[in-house]
């Protein structure tokens, strides 16, 4: 996943990790619901 040079400027490592440890909750979530509903 590569971004922009723009983009990559603006953000720091804080921001990267933050809004990938979310995705990476949102995903897990997402998981545990799919498993009980099946």
């Amino acid at each position: 996943m590569s971004l922009p040079e723009a983009e990559g400027a603006d953000l720091n490592g804080e921001d990267v990790g933050e809004s990938v440890m979310r995705m990476g909750l949102l995903w897990t979530e997402s998981q545990e619901t799919t498993c009980k509903n099946s």
